[in-house]
């Protein structure tokens, strides 16, 4: 979590990893997690009734980390939604700060994507973005999210996915919120196997820059929004942008 200097009143973040050799030990929010495999585990829902799931503690905007680079090596199993890799909230309350950049779209076919999300008059709002298709299920990859001011970039296996400079929250010591690493499984048809989590915080020269400048107006790109709400039916099976 955020580190306060009591003298300064500076804001720091420390690196995390985690190759789960001990088990989940920095995971205390978790449940029907599979530590069968020493170094890796699994979510999956041995019942139908049953979800998985696992997220470092919260309960403070501090709690988590801030902006820099976030790295999960993790497989996902299946061609269904379900799994989720995801930066939850520090302070564990939504609608609000959500970024997901592990996840199944809805239309059968495995195809991988992102999302952010945001609260707005008390409700969820997101954007999705579909990943290249030959990401495929089953093997791993590493998945990664560079948290900037004013930008988010995923990253698969090293080559960029998507990039968002609209919604972008502040980290905690810039104003905002924090994020902890968390994962997911709803489906008893899929799976998701976590082996490395890795958080290395933003140089402070770039953390503390100003976030880039929005466009003063607005030029509707109708392919672009034609791509949002084929992405979105895509993902959801709904259209909306």
């Amino acid at each position: 979590m955020a580190t306060i200097d009591p003298a300064t009143g500076s804001i720091s973040y420390a690196p995390f990893h985690d190759s789960f050799d001990n088990g989940i030990a920095n995971f205390p929010d978790a449940w029907n997690v599979d530590l069968s495999v020493p170094g890796q585990v699994t979510l999956h829902r041995p019942e139908y009734y049953l979800t998985a799931g696992m997220m470092e503690a919260t309960g403070s905007p501090s709690m988590g980390h801030g902006y820099g680079t976030y790295t999960v090596r993790a497989m996902i199993t299946g061609n269904t939604p379900g799994p989720a890799i995801m930066l939850w909230p520090g302070d564990n309350k939504w609608p609000g700060s959500e970024i997901d950049f592990g996840e199944l779209s809805q239309d059968g076919s495995g195809r991988m994507y992102g999302s952010l999300h945001w609260s707005e008059n008390g409700e969820d709002r997101n954007r999705i973005q579909l990943f290249d298709a030959d990401i495929k299920t089953g093997v791993f990859h590493d998945h990664q999210v560079v948290w900037q001011p004013g930008k988010i970039t995923y990253n698969v296996d090293g080559k960029e996915q998507a990039v968002y400079t609209e919604h972008v929250p502040a980290d905690f010591a810039h104003g905002g919120m924090d994020h902890v690493f968390a994962f997911l499984n709803i489906s008893p048809y899929t799976s998701l196997t976590i082996t490395d989590a890795r958080y290395e915080p933003l140089d402070p020269a770039l953390a503390n820059a100003p976030p880039p400048p929005q466009p003063v107006e607005e030029v509707v790109d109708w392919d672009a929004l034609a791509a949002q709400a084929t992405a979105n039916y895509i993902a959801t099976g709904q259209w909306y942008l």
